[in-house]
């Protein structure tokens, strides 16, 4: 049986987001970094940088998507110009990444096709292990 995550979907922004006055861009677009037919397993292992720290646009969408009001207040507080302290201290500096948010705040349950519009690109690391073109030889 196949898993919901190797299913193949294509990428698209609902019609209400995609028509805009005539002339204007936009608001919502397919990031340009997803291809436009790929499964849920690929794109967050190929395509969208999970481990990075969230900025606080992506915490106020977690927010938004949290049925416990107390884990939605404190969310909302860290995304505001009042928590900014709270965001570097508690989120910034110890590097917390969205699966940590979503562990932390078990009530939160955003729809993927959000999270993919805030999650960034994955760079290339040219530097890794995997990425080496030294061949290693038994001796």
């Amino acid at each position: 049986m196949t898993e919901q995550a190797d299913i193949p979907f294509k990428l698209r922004v609902k019609e209400e987001f995609a028509t805009m006055k005539s002339g204007t861009k936009p608001k919502y677009e397919v990031p340009s970094h997803l291809p436009n037919l790929a499964t849920l397993r690929f794109v967050l292992t190929r395509c969208c940088e999970i481990r990075s720290v969230p900025r606080k646009a992506l915490i106020r969408i977690l927010a938004e998507f949290s049925s416990d009001d107390a884990e939605k207040r404190r969310l909302l507080e860290l995304c505001s110009l009042q928590g900014s302290d709270d965001y570097t201290k508690l989120v910034r500096q110890p590097e917390l990444n969205v699966l940590d948010f979503l562990n932390t705040f078990p009530s939160c349950h955003p729809p993927v096709e959000r999270l993919l519009e805030q999650l960034p690109r994955l760079l290339a690391r040219p530097y890794s292990l995997s990425s080496s073109p030294l061949k290693v030889t038994k001796h």
